[in-house]
């Protein structure tokens, strides 16, 4: 009985050393791990924008548009816009556009976001930051990998193409009908 019970204990120490063998070769793979985080990623996102029209360039196929927060933006517009010569600056439009995004995992470089989502199946990951909330189809599988929810992102716009507009005609709400409020009495 005492030779099996050493038997056994053999076996199991044998066993730990062979499970300490595995995770000290496993460390060593961790830095290329962390290297690809640092790798800047290509994603897409669609998004849409009602916004005055500052500009439109015909010739070159290029609008200027206000974003809420006050930021202009040139946006190219796409062949899929068949009838850009009929909109005019000053012009309330829907713009439906496709945003190229440079995404740097770690926040080192454009606008910090936090992942909040990251859907492997379709390779969507959903990002929070300071312009609100986006999801944004990332293209490779390996760059996929390198987010997490709760992960900080550098999010930079790299090209953005007008794929839709339209033109909005707003209807009067009472504000519009109320005469403005005089500060000088």
């Amino acid at each position: 009985m005492r030779q099996l019970k050493l038997t056994a204990l053999a076996l199991v120490a044998s066993a730990l050393s062979v499970c300490t063998v595995s995770v000290q070769a496993a460390e060593p793979a961790a830095p290329a791990a962390s290297a690809a985080a640092s790798a800047e990623i290509s994603g897409v996102h669609q998004a849409k924008v009602t916004s005055r029209l500052v500009a439109v360039d015909t010739a070159a196929r290029q609008i200027t548009i206000d974003f809420p927060k006050g930021q202009q933006t040139v946006i190219e517009v796409g062949d899929s816009v068949k009838n850009l010569d009929k909109f005019k600056v000053g012009s309330l439009t829907l713009v439906r556009y496709t945003d190229s995004l440079t995404l740097t995992p770690g926040a080192a470089s454009g606008a910090v976001n936090t992942v909040v989502i990251a859907n492997p199946i379709d390779h969507i990951v959903v990002l929070s930051g300071p312009t609100g909330t986006m999801r944004v189809k990332v293209a490779d599988d390996a760059g996929f990998k390198a987010f997490k929810a709760g992960d900080k992102v550098g999010v930079t716009s790299t090209k953005r193409m007008a794929t839709n507009l339209s033109t909005v005609t707003r209807a009067k709400t009472k504000a519009d009908a109320a005469p403005a409020a005089s500060g000088a009495n």
